[in-house]
């Protein structure tokens, strides 16, 4: 259950900083930015992991950690790009956040011998965050608190029109709506997994 817990924290915080991100402040708002741009990597990350526990040649653990050394190293620019956009240390915040989470899977998995479960897991999770990311931008989500004077007074990065670095393709209501589905998705099937390995521990 625990490794469900950052998950549905994360899933609640963005969408309360979806309805009312003026409320949230903006770093609240910056964090959950970097909370959904961040996951990508941080999971690919978490896949190295996985693939370097259950392989059994030198060679084959090294190239699965040079994934995870990827992964690190791709959160890490990801992260140092948004912190130099909008100065805030909730970016920070959210990286650390991100990759605590990140190895309680891990290391539940690894307690409790669920490396094929969680593994698969781990490859829906990737699938279901590019197609959330790449349907939200699409589809009329709702903008709830990020009316268009809200979003100009919180003076967002990556916002298209920004001079230099890296661009939201999507408008911030919309990446907020897509984190708050995919880490609650990902929270439930944690959940449900959890549930699944206390009816299977004998009594």
């Amino acid at each position: 259950m625990l490794a469900a817990l950052p998950d549905a924290i994360t899933a609640a915080f963005l969408a309360w900083t979806w309805a009312a991100p003026m409320d949230a402040g903006r770093d609240a708002v910056l964090g959950g930015m970097a909370l959904v741009g961040l996951e990508f990597p941080a999971l690919l990350g978490l896949i190295g992991l996985f693939a370097a526990a259950r392989s059994q040649s030198l060679l084959h653990k090294l190239r699965a950690l040079v994934l995870t050394g990827f992964g690190l190293v791709a959160a890490v620019l990801v992260a140092w790009q948004l912190q130099r956009s909008a100065s805030s240390p909730w970016v920070l915040f959210s990286l650390a956040w991100l990759l605590v989470g990140k190895w309680l899977v891990f290391a539940t998995a690894r307690r409790d011998g669920t490396w094929f479960a969680d593994g698969l897991r781990l490859a829906v999770q990737c699938i279901a965050v590019m197609l959330i990311l790449v349907i939200a931008k699409d589809l009329p989500v709702p903008r709830w608190g990020f009316d268009e004077t809200t979003v100009h007074q919180l003076a967002l990065p990556l916002q298209p029109g920004d001079p230099g670095g890296l661009r939201m393709a999507i408008g911030p209501w919309q990446l907020f709506a897509a984190g708050s589905l995919y880490f609650a998705f990902n929270a439930f099937v944690s959940g449900l997994l959890a549930v699944r390995r206390m009816a299977a521990v004998p009594t």
